[in-house]
């Protein structure tokens, strides 16, 4: 609920996330939906995808797929009474499968919106196997990487900041790290997100990374979210007077993958590869971000997104 409340809050966004429950009242699914009121009205967090809906697991294939249709019919209906134009929804490749929650990588269901006529976009999300040994994890780097990493921490010291810091000191190094945003951008989001982020910090739902020079100039921050042993990258920013000679995010994504192994994560998901294809043109931002991240030699993961239209 606060990952939706986060997203609500980042861009004219309405909350229209919905439950579905059985004869006896139990809930057998949740949709997370929202109106962007954009140029063109979309069902989308901001412009980002919605997630696909998230259905009980015991359910059988055949109601499964009764469930969908009935989905679609209620997102149909919206969209007519409230003008929308388009649907944007997408299927990550972690799931939750049994009463374990264990995370897992698996491709099932991840396509079953293609009996819904639209355009796809197939991305591949990059994500690190944390349970792989040190090792082979750093075989995995790319050689320039490895170099740029050493050099990083010759010269930098990382800490991580988590639900175990102080009070005092957490909202110290957060309003820092807010601080630095928007230098960086030159505007931030509502406060009401960096709340939401911070509070996520002291629930143990994620945690910020910060890297210092001289052991007291903080000049790097990368914030991730997690939830029971799956981790991703979520924001991730630099101060501008070190970031060319000091390169910092090299080594302070690195650390992030060692923390996360050490506490026993089974994966991080560092982020998307974006390339040119039929139905996307990526951004030059994007571009090199994606050219960044896969230097880290994590797995490539399918992770469709779909865009339904409505007349």
């Amino acid at each position: 609920s606060d990952q939706i409340e986060y997203y609500c809050n980042l861009k004219n966004t309405e909350n229209l996330s919905f439950l579905i429950k059985d004869e006896s009242n139990n809930i057998i699914s949740l949709i997370p939906l929202a109106l962007y009121k954009d140029k063109i009205k979309s069902f989308s967090f901001g412009g980002a995808p919605c997630s696909n809906a998230l259905i009980q697991r015991k359910i059988d294939a055949s109601r499964r797929r009764k469930i969908l249709l009935f989905i679609k019919k209620i997102i149909e209906k919206l969209a007519k009474k409230k003008s929308v134009k388009k649907y944007i929804v997408d299927s990550h490749p972690i799931i939750y499968q049994d009463e374990s929650n264990v995370p897992q990588i698996s491709s099932k269901n991840q396509f079953e919106l293609n009996f819904w006529p639209g355009k796809i976009i197939l991305h591949n999300t990059m994500i690190i196997e944390c349970s792989k040994s040190l090792s082979e994890l750093e075989k995995n780097l790319s050689k320039y990487r490895k170099r740029d990493i050493k050099r990083s921490l010759k010269k930098l010291e990382i800490k991580a900041f988590n639900y175990k810091s102080t009070q005092e000191n957490l909202n110290k190094i957060f309003k820092n790290y807010q601080n630095c945003h928007f230098k960086k951008a030159k505007s931030t989001r509502p406060e009401k997100s960096w709340q939401i982020m911070k509070k996520r910090i002291f629930d143990n739902k994620a945690t910020l990374f910060v890297s210092y020079l001289n052991k007291s100039t903080e000049i790097s921050y990368l914030y991730c979210g997690h939830y029971k042993k799956f981790a991703w990258g979520w924001s991730q920013v630099n101060d501008v007077k070190y970031e060319k000679e000091f390169q910092p995010r090299h080594s302070l994504e690195w650390y992030a993958i060692n923390y996360f192994k050490k506490n026993r994560f089974l994966f991080y998901d560092i982020g998307e590869r974006y390339n040119l294809g039929q139905n996307f043109s990526p951004t030059v931002k994007q571009l090199s971000i994606s050219d960044f991240k896969e230097k880290y030699g994590a797995a490539l993961f399918p992770k469709p997104v779909y865009e339904f239209e409505f007349k």
